[in-house]
């Protein structure tokens, strides 16, 4: 059998707190090979995160710490290694946080924070190679106007924008273990099938581990070659994916994979309904600023409204609810 890329070792992760120590993980055991997609799946507070968080060596300590087990990587051992691990870390295990906007620097471009990374990793690099780097990277993750990103700051750029960055910088140091911390889950649906369908892309072409955190089984379903269960800070079950959503074996994995079910039926079983509120000719438009006593004072205008309303990130779904609720000033 070949020897794993990750190996976790009946890890235990505890909080100390005036109770004493409390066990937030208990005995998590599984393993990685090579280019394979594990995807570790739970509800809320099952310990998801909790597990990448011990890989990274992240752990908010003395607060919480690994109280039990160890982590393999390639054979060496770097929960108890930190030296090693600093010199892994941001290069051949690479992480994307699940909130891009509060990863991101808010005070440096793209291009700065990118440099960073190579500075860190490669620094014998010159300004020149980081560049041109930098820009093959985010024409890599298929960012627009890769030249403009570079020199934008997040609070530049949409949620899914923002997320193509935060994997430039992952696969900056080519990582042979990537870890995605539920990466689409605050992105509108067609945004999440680009970013997978580019993760899948990204995972071939450079033969990366990834493992995918996520509580949503319908992405697991179709792009995950094995699952993990967590419940309450414990291991359910492991298996390949079309076991686990064919014949599952512990209750609670029953349960979510009959909820999953449900859920396609509910789904397919909508009709239409009357509509309760509907907009037309919505229209929003901005001036650059005027001498505050030159300034007009803008009228005030209420549009109509319907709900629900979808599209991707960066569609101004949240002006048309402002307009609703605050009655927000339409510039012209």
């Amino acid at each position: 059998m070949k020897k794993p890329l990750l190996a976790l070792e009946n890890i235990s992760v505890s909080v100390r707190n005036n109770k004493g120590e409390q066990a937030l993980l208990r005995d998590i055991s599984f393993a990685m090979q090579r280019g394979e997609t594990l995807a570790l799946v739970g509800e809320s507070g099952s310990g998801k995160s909790l597990c990448a968080q011990s890989i990274m060596g992240l752990l908010p300590k003395p607060a919480l710490s690994m109280s039990a087990g160890k982590i393999l990587f390639d054979g060496e051992r770097i929960d108890n290694n930190l030296s090693l691990l600093h010199s892994l870390r941001g290069k051949r295990i690479a992480m994307i946080f699940q909130e891009p906007i509060t990863a991101l620097n808010p005070v440096q471009t793209i291009g700065e924070q990118l440099a960073e990374v190579f500075q860190l990793h490669e620094p014998a690099l010159e300004a020149a190679s980081i560049y041109e780097q930098s820009l093959q990277l985010l024409q890599e993750v298929n960012v627009d106007k890769p030249e403009q990103r570079l020199n934008s700051f997040p609070h530049q750029l949409s949620g899914g924008q923002c997320q193509r960055i935060m994997i430039a910088m992952a696969l900056a140091g080519k990582p042979d273990l990537l870890i995605a911390d539920e990466p689409s889950t605050a992105l509108d649906a067609s945004t999440q099938h680009q970013l997978l369908t580019l993760l899948q892309n990204l995972q071939q072409q450079r033969q990366m581990a990834v493992l995918f955190i996520t509580h949503d089984l319908a992405l697991v379903k179709h792009w995950c070659q094995r699952v993990a269960v967590l419940q309450n800070g414990a291991l359910c079950e492991i298996d390949t994916t079309e076991t686990i959503f064919s014949s599952p074996q512990h209750p609670y994995t029953q349960s979510l994979v009959a909820a999953l079910q449900a859920t396609a039926y509910a789904e397919t079983a909508i009709t239409h309904k009357n509509i309760l509120l509907e907009a037309r000719n919505i229209r929003k438009a901005f001036t650059p600023p005027q001498a505050l006593l030159a300034r007009k004072k803008p009228a005030v205008t209420r549009h109509p409204f319907f709900y629900p309303r979808t599209g991707n990130t960066g569609a101004s779904r949240t002006r048309l609810r402002e307009k609703v609720h605050w009655g927000a000033p339409c510039w012209s």
